[in-house]
């Protein structure tokens, strides 16, 4: 959940890219819906890399799967972790 979203950046500038809707929820519920279907799911933690508008995701995560353990790490320089080609 990391990084810039450079290559949505005129969608991405305002909400961070795995909040954008796709199919009716947005991009990461699909698979945060799934693990609803694992053995034990209460027992799942996440760890969540995140950085520039990181909050939205944390809001999202504690209204919409407050079920979930959560963890977050926050990013501090995203673009450290780019390749030379990207």
């Amino acid at each position: 959940m990391g990084g810039l979203g450079a290559d949505c950046a005129l969608i991405t500038w305002s909400k961070p890219s795995k909040l954008i809707n796709v199919a009716g929820k947005g991009n990461d519920d699909h698979v945060l819906d799934s693990l609803s279907t694992l053995p034990n799911p209460q027992d799942i933690e996440l760890v969540n890399i995140v950085g520039y508008l990181g909050d939205q995701i944390e809001d999202h995560l504690r209204e919409y799967y407050p079920h979930l353990k959560t963890h977050y790490i926050v990013q501090e320089n995203p673009r450290a972790n780019r390749t030379p080609s990207s």
